[in-house]
């Protein structure tokens, strides 16, 4: 079993919940974490550019059962953070994709960095950014074009791990790759799997429990990387890769929903959200925003939105067109119609 073993960063925070992760035979555990090592060595003697002798130190401390045991803890009970796009309670280390075990195992490391603890992880786990980077993208460029799998899920959201890695770091070449080449093939990928088109029925109304965590990955993963590319425009004047007018997905589910831990939860959660208004798309929303009628049942149907909902649309829409005028936006958003 994998659970929370008390660990408190500087300011005594102790995370949202006493987090325990799905219960992981310890072997099954290790055989990813061996995988891992594995996979990355033969990237190494594939790669001449790549030194086998700067990462020995980084192997023998990183790729150990107990390091990921403790990584994976850091990164989950921060689920106010990038953990709130894993979905938690089906999260089982010993099947998820490796790429994404890796990713996982590297935001907990740079968190590690503010626990009083005695274990940072971060300076160990930076010198295996770039190889990480190697290895994900690579295993991203591989998933065939329109793979509705949880694997090819998997594979992009390890991909965003990265990105949004590399863009906290302090490494200018990292930073500018994720920039000009990583996000931009993130895009892509998602954009070629097919998770940018709006399913015909509300992932509230799906009675699989699974097919609702599946189909509500795609839409968070979607909505922080538009929300990501409109930080990009924003602060570094990078191009933007997404469009608004291409986001026909709805936006994500609420907390509740998204955090029901079994079927019998999930089914509860559904049946009171059947009784609300059917679920805005991010274009709809944006259109909406720009619109010259505001009525009571479009301020209803945006009272229920999420902060990080609204924030989103308009962190990732507007930075990305910065249009001379409202009018011009308009029809840019109608432009794909």
């Amino acid at each position: 079993m994998l659970d929370y073993d008390g660990i408190h960063d500087a300011a005594g925070y102790s995370g949202d919940i006493a987090l325990t992760l799905p219960a992981t035979p310890v072997d099954g555990l290790e055989a990813q974490v061996r995988l891992l090592e594995d996979d990355l060595r033969k990237l190494i003697n594939n790669r001449p550019n790549l030194n086998d002798a700067v990462y020995q130190d980084s192997f023998a401390t990183f790729f150990t059962c107990a390091t990921f045991h403790k990584l994976l803890t850091l990164f989950f009970r921060r689920r106010q953070l990038l953990a709130r796009m894993i979905h938690w309670p089906t999260f089982n280390p010993a099947t998820v994709d490796p790429g994404l075990l890796l990713a996982i195992a590297l935001c907990g490391a740079a968190y590690s960095h503010h626990s009083v603890e005695p274990f940072d992880y971060a300076a160990t786990a930076s010198k295996l950014h770039q190889l990480a980077e190697k290895y994900i993208f690579r295993r991203m460029k591989r998933c065939p074009a329109s793979d509705a799998s949880p694997a090819a899920l998997e594979v992009c959201q390890a991909a965003y791990l990265v990105v949004f890695l590399q863009l906290s770091g302090s490494d200018y070449d990292a930073r500018r790759r994720a920039i000009t080449k990583r996000h931009p093939a993130l895009v892509d990928a998602i954009r070629r799997l097919g998770m940018l088109k709006r399913t015909t029925a509300s992932p509230t109304h799906n009675a699989d429990w699974h097919a609702f965590v599946y189909k509500e990955s795609c839409i968070k993963l979607v909505t922080w990387t538009l929300f990501t590319d409109g930080l990009l425009a924003l602060f570094f004047n990078s191009p933007p890769s997404m469009t608004v007018s291409e986001m026909s997905i709805d936006l994500p589910c609420s907390d509740g929903l998204w955090d029901a831990d079994c079927p019998s939860s999930f089914e509860e959660e559904e049946n009171e959200e059947k009784q609300t208004l059917q679920p805005l798309c991010i274009k709809e929303v944006m259109e909406e925003l720009l619109g010259d009628d505001w009525d009571d049942t479009i301020a209803a149907a945006y009272g229920r939105l999420s902060v990080f909902s609204l924030y989103s649309v308009i962190g990732g829409g507007f930075p990305g067109f910065r249009p001379t005028s409202i009018s011009a936006y308009k029809s840019q958003l109608t432009s794909a119609e």
